[in-house]
């Protein structure tokens, strides 16, 4: 049903456009799907080595996924935005907005304040608070509540019994499972309310939920304890990218149409135009609200293999995000990565592991995604 709703929605958004283009997934035989789905992974992958065994395991990963149940569809970042003309010109720039040092960045950048029931949870949490209290502080909004039920009742928890009430949910999955969902919940639909159409939202949304229900595998398989931490480590470790589109949305755009006709990765574009990426961005917002530091760091470290290494939540959401990238789902259209094999070794991914996870990961990103944006798709 999910993976239905999900093929319906894109050729909603995109089958016109491709349909003018002669690419129509009813005209293409299946030959012709099958050589355009090679085409766009090798173009993914166009800028690493296939050599190195991880790499290699993505770039099959993505090819079966595309020459499979999705033959033919163009992956969303194939579509995501109208290309800027020249993009060149713009690594010439005389001029920039540079939000260094960090005092400039939060004076810029013009930070949103910790919402009020955001400051509630993370002060319960922090108190060890009874399960109650943690109730009652998600009971008081309704909306918030709907969607934390949904997703304890979803194919990521497979519940023998529908979970009707918060309580219960409590009791099914604990105190800080529960808080970390709604943090991550009310954070995602805070920020799509302020996020500006100049960002591809859909791809955007997507990729962060990709990348959660990643991280909420990874943990489970290496046995990580309280798995909803890193699934929420891996929804909000982009929210930076909503940040620096919402304050310069023009110039920020220019950093897709730098992937797109430069073939430079996306965080590279914004240190080019900013000085700093959304890794920053997200890392300084997360830090001033007090989130815990599995989010910080997160957000901070998700492009760096380095410093993710030895750090739990960072290198589960660094493997995440390489995953989701590499299957096309979000706004990176090139998996560029350093592959990190101290951090796939650290966690004991083993090559059979990875291919499981990735079976029915769309099912359940699109189950996520219609239970946090209930009116799209």
């Amino acid at each position: 049903m999910c993976a239905t709703l999900s093929r319906m929605w894109f050729w909603g958004m995109h089958g016109t456009r491709f349909s003018k283009l002669g690419l129509s997934g009813a005209t293409m035989t299946e030959e012709e799907k099958r050589h355009a789905a090679q085409e766009r992974v090798d173009r993914r992958f166009m800028g690493v080595s296939r050599d190195n065994p991880i790499t290699a395991l993505m770039y099959s990963l993505a090819l079966e996924r595309e020459q499979g149940e999705f033959a033919g569809e163009p992956c969303f970042t194939d579509t995501m935005h109208q290309p800027l003309p020249n993009a060149q010109q713009y690594l010439q720039m005389k001029s920039k907005v540079s939000l260094l040092p960090l005092d400039t960045l939060k004076e810029k950048m013009k930070l949103p304040s910790m919402p009020h029931v955001v400051m509630q949870l993370q002060s319960a949490i922090m108190r060890e608070a009874s399960s109650h209290e943690i109730a009652s502080i998600i009971g008081l909004d309704p909306k918030l509540t709907a969607a934390v039920l949904s997703l304890v009742n979803s194919p990521l928890y497979a519940m023998p019994s529908k979970v009707e009430s918060l309580e219960r949910a409590i009791t099914v999955i604990g105190n800080n499972g529960v808080s970390s969902l709604a943090l991550g919940v009310y954070l995602l639909s805070m920020f799509e309310d302020t996020a500006p159409q100049e960002l591809p939202l859909e791809t955007f949304w997507k990729h962060s939920i990709a990348s959660a229900v990643l991280a909420n595998k990874i943990a489970r398989l290496c046995n990580k304890p309280e798995p909803e931490r890193f699934l929420v480590a891996g929804l909000l470790h982009d929210l930076g990218q909503i940040l620096l589109f919402s304050r310069y949305p023009s110039l920020a755009r220019v950093t897709l149409a730098m992937q797109q006709e430069l073939d430079m990765p996306l965080h590279e574009a914004e240190y080019v135009l900013f000085d700093v990426d959304h890794t920053t961005i997200g890392g300084v917002l997360f830090g001033e609200w007090s989130l815990p530091r599995s989010i910080v760091n997160s957000a901070l470290y998700h492009h760096d293999a380095e410093a993710s290494l030895g750090h739990e939540a960072p290198e589960v959401v660094y493997v995440a995000n390489q995953m989701a990238t590499a299957l096309g789902i979000g706004c990176n259209r090139l998996y560029t990565a350093d592959p990190g094999e101290a951090i796939w070794e650290s966690l004991g991914l083993r090559e059979e592991d990875v291919r499981a996870m990735v079976q029915n990961v769309d099912e359940q990103l699109w189950a996520m995604f219609h239970t946090i944006f209930p009116g799209k798709g």
